[in-house]
């Protein structure tokens, strides 16, 4: 099988660990994906554990998978109790960070404003995101899912245009109504979400970003459907959620092999 998207356009599989694990875990887990084979001309791998065991991840995986956080702070350092701003971040040695997750939006009521402002601290920085885009339940039944991804894409790219490093910026597109709506899917509907984004960004920004950006499928992804996705044209990788932390997700990040035969 030929390669169905240009070579630098890695791969990136991605680890949402949420608020999951405890240390044996965490040493257990690592140790376990420290044995992850990937040819690294095509992929890239990368986790996001809690921020009380980055460092321990970055310890011992450091050597193959990129290490971010789920989330920063809209602030910068100061009286605000709880956050973890981007300097904290970047000071630890982390590059990478989450904006936007569907479940930042649905529990604490995150909105484009909020993530605007999480894209411009990381921005600021020097921190590489990964930008999680998705439609609601009433846009889905109403049919304006492609109109919502549009109104997100335009606010919170306002924040991004004067960036040069669009290939360390991954947008990954999470279908929310797929679970609130217990209504799977389909590989289709996927793959036309993921070239819409793409032909949203060629559209605004040009043909040479809206082919160098990676965009990735942050929806339900196993080992039951990976093979089939990754293949697909504009599906440029993962973020995965539960099975990140199974056995199950090398199987994941085995899938990259067929994207690209080498």
């Amino acid at each position: 099988m030929s390669s169905q998207l240009p070579i630098n356009r890695k791969i990136f599989i991605a680890g949402n660990w949420k608020s999951n694990g405890d240390r044996a875990f965490v040493y257990k887990h690592c140790m376990f994906l420290s044995g992850a084979k990937i040819n690294k001309n095509t992929t890239e791998l990368c986790i996001a554990p809690s921020n009380i065991y980055i460092l321990t991840c970055k310890k011992f995986l450091s050597h193959l998978f990129h290490i971010s956080s789920q989330n920063i702070s809209e602030f910068d350092n100061g009286p605000y109790t709880g956050e973890v701003s981007a300097k904290q971040i970047k000071d630890l040695g982390i590059d990478w960070t989450i904006i936007g997750h569907s479940e930042r939006r649905k529990y604490f009521n995150e909105n484009e404003t909020v993530i605007g402002k999480k894209i411009e601290k990381a921005l600021e920085n020097k921190l590489n995101i990964i930008l999680c885009i998705g439609d609601n339940k009433e846009a889905k039944e109403n049919n304006k899912s492609y109109e919502i991804i549009k109104m997100q894409l335009d606010t919170c790219f306002k924040n991004i245009k004067n960036n040069n490093n669009w290939e360390n910026i991954i947008i990954a597109y999470e279908p929310i109504w797929e679970n609130e709506m217990n209504t799977p899917i389909k590989k289709e509907q996927i793959e036309e979400m993921h070239l819409f984004i793409r032909n949203e960004i060629i559209k605004n920004y040009g043909d040479e970003i809206g082919n160098k950006i990676r965009i990735i499928f942050g929806g339900n992804v196993d080992e039951n459907n990976c093979n089939e996705l990754i293949v697909s044209k504009d599906i440029d990788g993962f973020l995965v959620g539960d099975p990140s932390i199974q056995s199950s997700f090398n199987n994941i990040i085995e899938s990259a092999k067929l994207k690209y035969k080498v």
